[in-house]
Formats: C-alpha cells, structure tokens, sequence
C-alpha cells in the first residue's frame, strides 16, 4: 500500500483482488490488511484517533483503486483485517466512570502508565502497549454494549455488513490452555470484518435464513486473530450441453462461504 501519511511507515499491510464468476454471477473477492495502533496512548488522545484516520486514508484508497473494476451490478466481498479499533477516547470514559485517575510517570515526565481504580482494585490500567482490565465481561457475554464504539466503518456509507452478533475477533491469546482469553495489550475490537456493496447485500439476501455471519473457533486456540466467515445460498444458472437440442440453462441454488482468517 502506498504512503499514505508521514506517521505510516511502509510496512507489508495492502489489497489483493480477484474476480470470478459462479453459477452466472460476478463476484470481486477483495483481501485486505489496515494499519493497526501502534500506541494505545496515542490512539486515546482524540476522537477519532490519528490512527483511525489513517486506515480511512487507506481504505479510501483502495476503494478509489476498485472503482474502474468493480460494476455497480457486481457483487464485492471486501474481507480481512480491517484494524477496525473502538474509539479508546469514548470506550475508556465509558468503561472507567466514576473511577478515580492515577498516571506513572517516566523520569522525562511522560506517562508510562494510566490507572483507573474504583473503591475497591485497579479496574483498568492503560500502557502504550498494554490494555489490563480486571472484568471483561464487557468484551464477551456484554458485547453489544460496546457496539456503539465501532464508528470506522460509518464513515463509508457505501459498504454495508451484517448485523455483529459476536464479540470483538482481536486480541486473544496464543497460548493453547488461553485460546478463549484476550491479551492484555490492545482494547478488544473487531478488526476482522466481511464488508460488501449493494449488489452483494442482494445476492446475499435472496435466502434469509440461510444466511450465518459468525466467528469461528470461539472454544479453541487459533491465534490472536479469531476467523470471521459468511455463509449464504445462492441462485444459479448453469449452462447444460443437451443432446441434439442445443444448449439449455438448468437452475438451481447452491451454499457460497467468504471467509477471513489472520493470525500474522
């Protein structure tokens, strides 16, 4: 991907697209990889964070780069590790209220480490590169109250996804007997997305129930990255060779899977 901004600096983040065509639909299947936070005391100073606006710089980019490619009536599958992030100003006000602040300071006066203690323990200490949180519950089974921090992809009205019915997909643990466990070093987000444009939505929808947006290996170890995948059917027209009766199309539906795995 390209410079995008002086703070970024080149790294093996980027796209990959291809195009296929199944049972007479074209689909463009687009990977792709964002730039993550690089310090969680950076990316709370403002809202949005210097690093949201940098992966809106990217993503832009890529879409711009999409636009002579992709037909308004081809369906895009765009999937990967987003580095969708909560915004940490607002989820910390939000999950630290009534706490009382304490910072450690380095020798040059800079802050090694936030504390935010209620009456009774360190509810959630914050350093560059550590989220510590003494509950989370709001992470797992209290997701859905944290929904309303995940404000990246609102700024691209163009793609859609489906409703998120599970929690944050990074960072969890790497250690097999910790595979369910979220590393204490970033807040918890869903970075790993399956986003799609209008065409898309519509061949997705054609079969409702047989739609499922979900994350895999929820009880097992699979990396600091859990899979996010989309299944749905689809109708299909297929040529037939007939004999002596020229060519006919047989219709017909059939399960189409997108999926998206990142454990770099």
């Amino acid at each position: 991907m390209v410079l995008l901004c002086n703070q970024v600096k080149w790294s093996r983040k980027g796209f990959l697209a291809t195009k296929w065509r199944i049972g007479g639909n074209i689909f463009h299947f687009v990977n792709i990889h964002l730039f993550h936070d690089e310090s969680n005391f950076v990316a709370m100073q403002k809202s949005p964070s210097d690093y949201s606006s940098y992966r809106k710089a990217a993503l832009s980019h890529v879409m711009n780069r999409l636009k002579d490619m992709v037909r308004n009536d081809e369906a895009l599958f765009l999937y990967g590790d987003f580095n969708f992030r909560l915004d940490l100003q607002s989820v910390v006000k939000y999950l630290t209220h009534g706490h009382s602040t304490h910072h450690v300071r380095l020798d040059s006066g800079e802050s090694s480490r936030i504390v935010y203690r209620d009456s009774s323990q360190d509810a959630l200490i914050i350093e560059k590169k550590g989220f510590h949180i003494s509950d989370d519950l709001p992470f797992t089974r209290n997701f859905v109250e944290l929904l309303p921090f995940d404000l990246e992809l609102k700024q691209f009205s163009h793609l859609k996804e489906l409703p998120v019915s599970f929690q944050p997909s990074y960072p969890f643990s790497e250690r097999i007997e910790q595979g369910c466990m979220y590393l204490p070093k970033r807040c918890p987000a869903w970075c790993d997305r399956i986003l799609m444009n209008d065409a898309a939505v519509r061949l997705v929808q054609q079969f409702p129930s047989d739609v499922d947006y979900a994350m895999m290996g929820t009880k097992v170890c699979v990396g600091d990255h859990k899979p996010i995948y989309l299944t749905f059917s689809l109708k299909f027209e297929q040529a037939v060779v007939g004999s002596g009766a020229g060519n006919r199309k047989q219709s017909g539906s059939d399960s189409v899977g997108v999926g998206y795995s990142c454990n770099a």
